[in-house]
């Protein structure tokens, strides 16, 4: 049995035991288990076990979701316990519709397990565009209520994973203002990477916390294209180095940033055209990149057009061949795969 209300946020569904389940739509976890009554301001005899189902189940209840972490952070718990409860904060952290919330899932999840908060952050800082939240958390794990710019860049080469993201992502939430100093500051770093350079794993992680600020800067970030290309055609650097070039390349999502990097895809592909075949590599790189950005940036491109026919002027109809057990098999190159699925996000978006 199923039955919903005509809203479609309330739902009756029959279980084979006879038990009626009732959910509500949560725009923030979708279907969850509709609680009945007030959550447990106060815990008798330690029932954590009602705390954890006040967090998993309160998530569109500021109030309820921020008294239930409080509790739970003042108790004792053995491992077993302890384990449930880093599941419930970190998806609190990452689905809960109050910032006051999050932020207090973050610092009691970070007091028992650091690493689990640190994937966390990452999450909800996807997720979220609270703005001020990082700043916040990054002043109470380090004391510091205004920091420059330039401490706290100065300061990632020797942080650890969690206060990083938090100071990777309190720097893009200045901004404008910021990210001078933050493309000064990755523009010193090493190009060409050098991975038998005596520093190259810490330069490829205060790389990476750099390209993380620009992406939390969004569009401001934009005079740093150039730079987050080059990082991209850096045959030495670290693949999540380069995989974060890329994110935060889709970050600025401007449609001028589609443009530039249209128009080398366009200028790579015309010169196998041509007969030149030295700088074709990697292209399929820049194509992906193009396939991450927002639909209006890549509708709005000037240059997204022209370089898909590029493309397929390279690849005609991109159809290969291969033997296999002795018979002929069809693939569809990459490139071409990739220039399918961009045109179908553009014609998507025309629609809309």
């Amino acid at each position: 049995m199923v039955a919903g209300t005509p809203d479609g946020r309330c739902w009756l569904i029959g279980g084979r035991g006879g038990q009626v389940h009732v959910l509500h739509w949560s725009d923030h976890a979708g279907l969850v288990p509709q609680r009945v009554g007030r959550p447990s301001w106060k815990m008798d005899g330690g029932d954590v076990e009602t705390q954890l189902d006040d967090i998993r189940h309160h998530w569109d209840d500021g109030t309820a979701s921020l008294a239930a972490v409080r509790e739970l952070a003042s108790i004792d718990l053995d491992a077993a316990w302890s384990e449930a409860a880093a599941d419930a904060l970190a998806e609190l952290i990452v689905t809960g519709a109050d910032p006051g919330a999050r932020e207090a899932a973050v610092i009691a999840l970070a007091e028992n397990d650091e690493g689990a908060a640190t994937t966390a952050l990452y999450r909800m800082f996807d997720r979220h565009d609270d703005h001020g939240s990082a700043g916040r958390l990054l002043a109470h794990f380090t004391g510091e209520d205004a920091p420059t710019t330039e401490e706290l860049i100065a300061s990632l080469p020797e942080i650890g994973n969690f206060l990083a993201v938090l100071t990777s992502a309190a720097l893009g939430e200045r901004g404008a203002a910021a990210v001078p100093a933050v493309h000064a500051a990755f523009r010193a770093l090493p190009f060409p990477a050098r991975d038998d350079a005596d520093h190259w794993w810490r330069d490829e992680s205060t790389k990476y916390r750099l390209m993380y600020a620009l992406k939390r800067a969004g569009a401001a970030a934009a005079p740093a294209t150039p730079t987050l290309l080059a990082v991209l055609e850096d045959e030495e650097i670290h693949r999540d180095t380069r995989h974060q070039a890329e994110a935060a390349l889709q970050a600025i999502g401007l449609p001028e940033t589609a443009d530039t990097i249209a128009a080398e895809v366009r200028r790579r592909a015309d010169l196998v055209v041509h007969g030149k075949d030295d700088e074709t590599e990697g292209f399929s790189l820049l194509l992906e990149v193009l396939l991450g950005m927002p639909p209006a940036a890549l509708a709005a491109s000037r240059e997204v057009g022209p370089a898909l026919k590029a493309v397929r002027r390279r690849f005609g109809d991109g159809i290969r061949t291969y033997e296999e057990h002795g018979e002929s098999r069809e693939y569809t190159v990459h490139e071409i795969r990739l220039a399918d699925l961009i045109e179908e996000k553009i014609a998507e978006r025309i629609k809309k």
